[in-house]
């Protein structure tokens, strides 16, 4: 439960999301990570929180996208996956 920010979240079985959302209030910051299956409602929760309240959304997507594109590739699934092997293995 987030009382401090006046809602509540109530996870169900398809509250897995993609991204990450951080809020901060009142020296307290929350940082949600999500994934999940295509139409569970990720884009509408994430949508909700940053224009309800003020949440900041910084997407892994975006940014394996933007490393595709730096490597002038298509984006599509089989380089996605390609990218993250190679930043995963990168370390």
């Amino acid at each position: 439960m987030l009382q401090n920010v006046g809602m509540t979240f109530v996870p169900t079985s398809k509250t897995r999301f993609s991204g990450f959302l951080i809020y901060t209030q009142i020296n307290i910051i929350i940082i949600m990570v999500m994934t999940g299956i295509l139409g569970a409602g990720k884009g509408t929760l994430i949508d909700y929180l940053v224009n309800k309240y003020n949440f900041s959304h910084y997407s892994v997507r975006d940014f394996i996208t933007e490393e595709i594109l730096r490597r002038k590739l298509p984006v599509n699934r089989d380089f996605i996956v390609e990218a993250v092997s190679a930043l995963r293995d990168s370390k």
